[in-house]
């Protein structure tokens, strides 16, 4: 199933985003667990490893953050690395974000 928005696919509207926003969407995509999104987002050239500037969050640490198991797995897949830390004065994981909300 194809996303729509105004009509047209999502795609086509992710083609037109900047770099920027597209990286933006897929972190906070990333922490509602909508995969059908973030694979979208993903193929329309979202980098999947790029960091938020205000903490140094990956989507995968926010996934992990949140709690969504969907999310991670889908940002695995499209080749997320589990080992980056964000720029915090802790230095976490995606993996410490998650045994944080007691995820893990």
């Amino acid at each position: 199933m194809v996303a729509l928005l105004a009509g047209k696919p999502l795609a086509d509207h992710i083609e037109q985003l900047s770099q920027e926003r597209k990286n933006a969407m897929l972190r906070g995509v990333a922490r509602t667990g909508d995969v059908d999104t973030m694979a979208a987002l993903l193929e329309g050239g979202a980098a999947v490893d790029a960091v938020d500037c205000e903490d140094g969050m990956t989507a995968l640490m926010f996934a992990a953050w949140s709690g969504k198991v969907e999310s991670v797995r889908a940002l695995q897949a499209g080749g997320a690395d589990h080992s980056l830390l964000d720029s915090q004065d802790q230095g976490r994981t995606a993996l410490m974000y998650a045994a944080k909300k007691g995820q893990a």
